[in-house]
């Protein structure tokens, strides 16, 4: 970098993360300066237009509704998060981490390794345990898969009375505290 022209210079590839930031910032300067003269220019909004510009856009998270519900106890909101999130420690993580561990399903008793999928719903033992809450609730429907499923309860939490709403976000927090304990 000595003797370098700075401006056109490209990020170094073997840079530490401070720099690569410091180029970035100098990429954004460059081309994020223009965008914000067009805000200056027309005047009004001038300040959440330029922040809507500035920071990234993530999509939508849906699974809010699960998450927010009251009355269900705050360790079973936090598993659940772990779970949305596919942060719980599940024997693929685990071994991930050089932890020894039996890799096969200790709830179906298969060869099949234990991962976030196979564990809800994929199981054969975890698929009869959601089929029969569903059926509590007198839903007949096939059980997909993790994304499937949590993507069906966050519209159905949506859209269904407050009661209801509760317990059947507490029954899954349940399904998914203890099925992941058993492992």
């Amino acid at each position: 970098m000595k003797k370098k022209d700075l401006e056109n210079m490209e990020t170094p590839k073997q840079a530490s993360w401070v720099i690569r930031k410091i180029f970035e910032a100098k990429r954004w300067l460059t081309t994020g300066v223009k965008e914000l003269d067009l805000y200056a220019v027309k005047g009004k909004d001038l300040i959440s237009k330029a922040y809507t510009s500035i920071m990234p856009q993530y999509p939508k998270v849906n699974r809010k509704a699960l998450l927010l519900t009251q009355g269900i106890l705050p360790r079973h909101q936090f598993i659940l998060w772990m779970s949305l999130y596919q942060r719980l420690a599940t024997v693929d993580r685990l071994s991930k981490w050089g932890i020894t561990v039996h890799k096969e399903c200790v709830l179906c008793m298969t060869d099949t390794e234990e991962t976030h999928e196979h564990l809800f719903f994929e199981c054969s033992y975890s698929r009869f345990i959601w089929e029969q809450l569903l059926k509590l609730f007198g839903i007949s429907r096939q059980v997909g898969k993790w994304q499937e499923e949590t993507a069906w309860l966050t519209t159905r939490t949506k859209s269904i009375n407050e009661l209801w709403k509760i317990l059947e976000v507490h029954l899954q927090q349940q399904y998914i505290k203890y099925g992941w304990k058993e492992t």
